[in-house]
């Protein structure tokens, strides 16, 4: 009995992982009568006690572009300046290169979850756009990207668990724009 109880437990806590990306929101604007859509928000990259390069992402999709949102636990003073790049590895070789929006300056909070916000970790929400946004929905996968910073730029790796999460999370937007 007690084995059988275990395994339902496991079962709906790994259901709750695998189905984790939803969509947000999902409404028509007033003002536009245009659809506005948000993801949640899915950790991509986590942090270890000797790499500090936590990352979430959400997709949005508004007057008819996509954006992908990027929420980076920086852990210093920094900043991305309007047009800068943002670079995707995909397991094809090839690159997804976006471009920012506008000048951000990290603050603190911004980029942490809730249970560690009080920690007033420094943070960047960064948005980005362009032409390769629509790549993801290819049969490739994420293996790495570059945020590049008025400092220069940060790599980070991608696990294959991790990327799919972010490929399911582009699919679940197209479908919903779709609609």
């Amino acid at each position: 009995m007690k084995k059988v109880v275990f395994i339902a437990i496991m079962a709906v806590f790994t259901s709750f992982s695998v189905f984790s990306q939803k969509i947000e929101s999902s409404k028509v604007d007033d003002f536009t009568g245009k659809k506005v859509i948000y993801t949640s928000k899915e950790k991509i990259t986590s942090e270890s006690m000797t790499n500090f390069k936590q990352t979430m992402f959400q997709f949005r999709y508004e007057n008819e572009t996509m954006f992908l949102h990027l929420f980076w636990q920086c852990r210093e003073i920094m900043s991305v300046t309007d047009g800068s790049n943002i670079i995707f590895k995909m397991t094809d070789d090839s690159n997804i290169t976006l471009k920012s929006i506008g000048n951000v300056i990290a603050e603190k909070g911004v980029a942490s979850t809730k249970s560690v916000q009080i920690a007033g970790l420094w943070g960047l929400a960064l948005k980005y756009t362009g032409e390769d946004l629509n790549r993801f929905s290819e049969d490739i996968y994420v293996k790495k990207f570059r945020i590049y910073t008025t400092k220069g730029y940060v790599d980070f790796d991608v696990k294959e668990k991790d990327a799919q999460k972010l490929k399911e999370l582009f699919s679940i937007l197209i479908e919903e724009i779709k609609k």
